[in-house]
């Protein structure tokens, strides 16, 4: 069965604007499954939707510096030169009907897609799924080991965060 997905690259954006373009894909969901691409202007900090900075803050080199809550999990990124991507869909859009929706396998599956795509240009990556560190002295999710990424010679090349609800499914990623 083939299913269709909208594609849309809105450019650079302000932080908020950028999380609330993600929050309206969210909500609609269920409607069309969409694919985007993204940039930030100005550079700024995202942070996961469960992130406590008061426990575990910023190091000061990003002091002062634009800071967002995204609606997934996972740790701060520093959004300066990088490109992000966002899916959002229903669950129903990685799984058969009727089957349970696997956070994990729709996060293997997107980083498995994106690993092809790069072989194709020769860009030699390593899909790593590990337990993430939870008790680590760095807010940074580059610094943090873990979770479903894809590693360029043993170096966190890209990372994804998820936020999945029964009928709607967002994963980030940069």
């Amino acid at each position: 069965m083939q299913r269709a997905v909208r594609w849309i690259d809105t450019g650079a954006g302000a932080p908020r604007w950028n999380m609330a373009v993600d929050a309206a894909l969210l909500r609609r969901a269920d409607e069309a499954a969409v694919l985007r691409f993204y940039r930030w202007s100005p550079a700024a900090v995202s942070i996961g939707r469960f992130q406590d900075l008061a426990r575990t803050p910023l190091p000061p080199w990003l002091a002062g510096q634009p800071v967002v809550r995204r609606l997934t999990g996972g740790g701060a990124i520093w959004h300066r030169d990088d490109l992000t991507f966002s899916i959002a869909a229903a669950p129903r859009w990685f799984v058969p009907p009727g089957a349970r929706v696997r956070p994990r396998a729709a996060a293997e599956a997107v980083l498995a897609a994106v690993a092809c795509g790069l072989g194709a240009f020769g860009i030699e990556v390593e899909l790593r799924c590990r337990r993430m560190e939870r008790d680590v002295a760095t807010a940074l999710c580059f610094e943090r080991r873990g979770g479903v990424v894809l590693e360029c010679g043993g170096r966190r090349l890209l990372g994804c965060a998820q936020r999945c609800t029964r009928q709607r499914w967002l994963l980030h990623a940069t």
